[in-house]
Order: C-alpha cells, then sequence, then structure tokens
C-alpha cells in the first residue's frame, strides 16, 4: 500500500495550529463518559484502590525518544511508525496499530494525525505503559477480537478521525477504500460480499471523491442491521425514509440494480 494513501501511514506534515473542531467531536465532555475501557486500567482492576506504580519521567523520556525533531511537543507520522516499527507492527498492514493510537488518545483527540504530549502521558498513565517491553506485552490483547461492538464503533470512528487532514472533515476516496479494507476486511466485523460491494459502488460513486464521517459511521451501522442482501434482515426489510444519508440510499439501490 502507498503511503500516501492513509495519514496513519503518512509522512506528510500538517499544520499544528490547526484545532480539531467537530460537532461529535466532544463525544465525553457532553455526557460526562472518560475514556471508557478500551482494555484501559482502572484502580479497581489492581485491588484495594492500588494501581501499579509507573514511572512519569519514563514516559517522558519515550515520548522525547519517538517526538518530532522540529517540533518536540508531538509525536508526528514519523514517530508514530518508528514505535509501530520498533513493536513489530506493520501499519500497512495490521489495524493493532490504530488500536494502539486509539487505546492512548481516544476520540478526545485535539488534532488528527499526532499525539501531544498530554494525550501520550495521559495515556501511557492510564494504560501503566513506561518501556517499550510494557508496550510490546500489550500488543496481544490490541487484536480486534477482544473489542465489544460498542467500543468497536467509537475505534471505526477514531480512525476516520485520526485520518483527516487539518479542518477538512471529509476523507478521500482512496483512502477511505484503503482503511475499510483495513478497519473491516481485516477484521472480519462485516461480511466480505458487502465490504466488496460497497467498495465497488464507491469507486463509481460520482458524489464519492470525499466521505464525510456520517457516510463512514452510517455504513457500519447498515452492515450491522444489514448483514447481507439476502435472509430475514436483507436490504429488501431497508427503509429509505430511515434518516440513512443519501449515499446509503444510492449503495441499496446499486445493490437492487445488481441482481437484476
Amino acid at each position: 500500500m502507498p503511503r500516501a494513501s492513509s495519514r496513519f501511514t503518512t509522512n506528510r506534515k500538517r499544520n499544528r495550529l490547526e484545532p480539531f473542531c467537530d460537532e461529535d467531536a466532544n463525544m465525553f465532555g457532553s455526557s460526562g463518559r472518560s475514556r471508557r475501557s478500551r482494555g484501559r486500567r482502572s484502580s479497581s482492576d489492581d485491588g484495594a484502590g492500588m494501581k501499579p506504580s509507573v514511572s512519569e519521567r519514563a514516559i517522558t523520556e519515550m515520548f522525547k525518544s519517538y517526538a518530532e525533531e522540529d517540533d518536540p511537543t508531538i509525536i508526528g507520522m514519523d514517530g508514530i511508525d518508528k514505535l509501530c516499527t520498533d513493536l513489530e507492527i506493520d501499519p500497512a498492514e495490521d489495524v493493532r496499530g490504530l488500536v494502539l493510537l486509539w487505546k492512548i488518545v481516544g476520540l478526545s483527540q485535539s488534532i488528527p494525525g499526532q499525539i501531544s504530549s498530554e494525550e501520550w502521558e495521559k495515556g501511557c498513565t492510564i494504560l501503566s505503559l513506561d518501556s517499550l517491553d510494557k508496550f510490546r506485552a500489550l500488543v496481544p490483547s490490541l487484536d480486534v477480537g477482544f473489542i465489544e461492538h460498542s467500543d468497536f464503533k467509537d475505534l471505526y470512528k477514531f480512525v476516520f478521525q485520526f485520518n483527516r487532514e487539518g479542518t477538512h472533515r471529509t476523507i478521500d476516496r482512496e483512502s477511505v477504500i484503503f482503511l475499510l479494507e483495513l478497519i473491516l476486511g481485516k477484521t472480519g466485523r462485516v461480511l466480505p460480499e458487502r465490504l466488496e460491494s460497497f467498495i465497488t459502488f464507491l469507486k463509481d460513486y460520482k458524489e464519492g471523491e470525499r466521505v464525510t464521517l456520517d457516510q463512514w459511521t452510517n455504513f457500519l451501522e447498515f452492515s450491522t442491521k444489514h448483514p447481507a442482501d439476502d435472509g430475514e434482515n436483507g436490504i429488501n426489510t431497508y427503509e429509505e425514509d430511515g434518516a440513512w444519508p443519501i449515499m446509503i440510499d444510492e449503495y441499496v439501490e446499486f445493490l437492487k440494480r445488481s441482481r437484476l
């Protein structure tokens, strides 16, 4: 996979002064939710309210080892690639790289495509990660098979948000197709036939040059509600007036035409 096809594996610099502003971004602030489960440790996990000790200094030193040379306050794409390499994760083929980033920064990330020192320190403290060995020990648990559907929806949304560029609220078609294959095709969260037909549709969809977050999240929702074209929950039960995005309506029409 060419590096330019995904923000996750791209070394391009971004405007670091542009804040991450999205109407759905502050999911935790409005509801009082924190970074819920996602494999994070709480004090109750360690008995008697005691958390395993972590070294703040070691966490800071690790951050410095991955931080950008021209901006030591962030870990950019180069540093993220280096971290994945150290953990023997191929970010172009292995979805666990994205799962790791989601566990560290979550949907509260301030700017897409990078990790701030505050986000790193907070995430690593919660996960008790103050050494590379502890990161390596965490890797097996990053398999998406351990993630419940409700948390997977958060991960799926994070993948879109992380791969935005600057203040853009959309992602280009090529990157969307790559990310869909990575987060859905390699995890079995949707049937292969559903993903394959949607990608075929998207490639020729005139309005699909840029994909919105709403369209992205609704494809997962549609695939969950209508996993296959036939059967009890097939496309014949699809409700066009069910507040689905127009793109999903047209995808269903594409599926119906394909059966003629």
